[in-house]
Formats: C-alpha cells, structure tokens, sequence
C-alpha cells in the first residue's frame, strides 16, 4: 500500500537499470494509449467519467507515474505531461460522482497532493477536491460514510486513510476528525467471529 504515504526519495537510478527500462517501456505503452494532446491516456474506449480520472484506470494513477519517472529521471518532459494530466483532473473535478481512493475522487485528491509538491500551482486543486470529498459525505448513527462499501479500493476505508495522509500533506489538521469519524462509522460494520472482528 505504498501510495498511502509520500515515498522517501531514492537515489535516481543509473542507465542501465532494469527497472528503469522496465519503466521506459511501458510509458512507451502509455504513450500510445493517449488521446490527442497528452493529457488521457484510457484503458479502453467508451470508460465513464469516473474511470478516465481515477487512480485505478484514470489519469490519477497515470499521472503518478510520470512523476515518478520525473523525480528518477530528472527529465522535465515527464513532469509537463504529468501537469497536462492534471488538467484534465482539474477540468473534470466538480463532476466525478464516485469517492472512493482507487475508484473516485479521494484517489484524485492525493494523486493531486503528490504532484504538489514540486507543482504548487496545483494545492488549491488538491484542497478543492478533499473539499469536494468532505462535502458529500453521508453522516450515520456513528460517523461518516461515501457510499455502502467498506473496503479499501472505492469504500469508506480507503478514504479515511487518504484523508489522515493528506491531513499531513496539505496542512489541514481538521482532516485527521473526518478519518476518525470514518473509522468510528466502520466500527459499527465490523462482524464478530471466534477469532475477532473484522
């Protein structure tokens, strides 16, 4: 679950490395998957909204890993495509209907927040959309829900542990209440068994 937490930076690695050619091939792939400017890059055609800008199918995922190779490359090209993507999250922000970390909007959120840190024209995009997120959560008996899911990918778990991660990385304390009322919400799902509750 590495993209939880902001990755401490590692030594760039040299030409030649096979993880890097690795890497190299496949933004060659993504290269050609993209849609006119290269600011989308879908999985397959005719995807909703929701996947063309989330972390799982979308660009929030797509867009990380230009990053990526930015920060191991030092090449500024990967970085420009990167910010194009952005944009297109950007454009698109008021109008993803999903919530979840790898399927919705807290997925974009922190896709957003990593990029940030080196484009810090993009922070208020970032505090717009964990706005957004904070918006439109449902508030239960317990605490705070986004849909009926529990689980990591699209459910209230995941994005209560993107909202305690970026009550770090965007400064916004007050996010670290909406996780643990997210928590305190889940508490109330669990299901109890002889080797404990999950």
């Amino acid at each position: 679950m590495i993209l939880f937490f902001h990755v401490v930076a590692l030594p760039a690695a040299p030409p030649g490395d096979p993880f890097l050619e690795t890497a190299l091939s496949a933004i060659k792939w993504i290269d050609h998957q993209k849609q006119g400017l290269p600011t989308t890059w879908p999985s397959r055609t005719g995807l909703p909204l929701e996947e063309l800008c989330d972390l799982y199918y979308g660009n929030s995922g797509t867009i990380l890993f230009y990053f990526e190779m930015y920060k191991q490359t030092g090449d500024s090209a990967y970085l420009d495509i990167a910010k194009a993507g952005a944009a297109f999250l950007e454009e698109r922000l008021p109008n993803i209907p999903t919530f979840g970390f790898y399927d919705g909007l807290a997925g974009v959120a922190f896709s957003l927040t990593e990029l940030s840190r080196v484009l810090p024209e993009l922070r208020p995009v970032a505090n717009r959309a964990v706005d957004r997120l904070i918006q439109n959560a449902t508030h239960t008996a317990a605490g705070l829900e986004w849909n009926h899911y529990n689980d990591l990918m699209g459910g209230t778990a995941g994005i209560g542990i993107v909202l305690l991660s970026l009550s770090q990385s965007l400064d916004r304390p007050e996010l670290v209440g909406y996780a643990r009322s997210a928590g305190d919400h889940l508490l109330t799902t669990r299901i109890r068994t002889d080797q404990g509750s999950h």
